[in-house]
């Protein structure tokens, strides 16, 4: 599909550990590309495909739309005029929402190689968007944890190890 002349952009929707394949056979035929995040499995994927399309010079984004929320918008607008002061720090604290027990057509996530869990998809989001509001990081201190890491698959019964962390703190210091 992405060597037909007629597509100009592939959308890159799947699971996260399929995304590199699916972003690197597009952007080798040229085409500009949408790839929701995570944008790979770990760094290295994310360099690899970046400097792909810098090769190919392709255009590319990866979907982080929580800066496109209104709300978002209001909390920067505010925090650009003054309305709280000069912003010191801040402290996030993610905690996947997991308990458990998982369904089988997401225990990939358990697995911290597949780059594909709650704190990376959701703290991700959340993260861009800090950012986006305050500006980038100065002074970070982060740390995370597993905390659950025997999980059961729901439909079967199945215990399995959990490899993901299911708890991050991050803490900027400006």
């Amino acid at each position: 599909m992405v060597t037909q002349p007629d597509i100009d952009v592939v959308a890159v929707t799947v699971k996260a550990p399929r995304h590199r394949e699916l972003v690197d056979a597009a952007l080798a035929a040229g085409k500009a590309v949408y790839c929701e995040w995570p944008l790979g499995r770990d760094l290295d994927d994310a360099r690899a495909m970046a400097a792909l399309a810098a090769e190919q010079g392709v255009r590319t984004v990866v979907g982080l739309q929580g800066r496109q929320a209104p709300a978002i918008g209001f909390i920067q607008e505010l925090l650009s005029d003054g309305y709280v002061g000069e912003v010191l720090s801040t402290t996030m604290v993610g905690v996947s929402v997991a308990g458990g027990s998982v369904v089988q057509a997401n225990a990939y996530m358990l697995d911290e190689t597949n780059g594909a869990n709650a704190l990376t998809i959701a703290v991700g989001h959340s993260l861009d968007t800090l950012n986006y509001v305050l500006g980038e990081f100065a002074d970070l201190s982060a740390a995370s944890a597993l905390r659950r890491p025997l999980m059961t698959i729901e439909e079967t019964g199945e215990q399995i190890m959990k490899t993901a962390a299911d708890q991050i703190d991050a803490t900027d210091y400006r």
